[in-house]
């Protein structure tokens, strides 16, 4: 029994091969497409170590940085934390 082949394959080999690369490129995410989610003030704290008040300190003295949503709550971002 033979296997299915694409059309691509049967009218020239290498056209398949660049088909294949280039699909393989394709699916493969790129970094700038990956987002992460940002730590709350407890989640960052937990995740930090310290106090929830130590983390609010360090944003508002400049360590790092954190911003506020339309709610009124602060988001730090993973990478902040990781280099405090």
């Amino acid at each position: 029994m033979q296997r299915w082949r694409s059309a691509a394959a049967v009218v020239t080999p290498g056209l398949n091969v660049l088909l294949t690369t280039a699909r393989a490129w394709w699916r493969r995410p790129s970094n700038a497409t990956i987002r992460t989610m940002p730590y709350s003030i407890a989640g960052a704290a937990a995740a930090s170590g310290l106090n929830k008040t130590t983390v609010l300190r360090a944003i508002k003295a400049g360590k790092i940085c954190g911003s506020k949503d339309e709610h009124g709550q602060w988001h730090v971002e993973p990478a902040e934390i990781a280099r405090r």
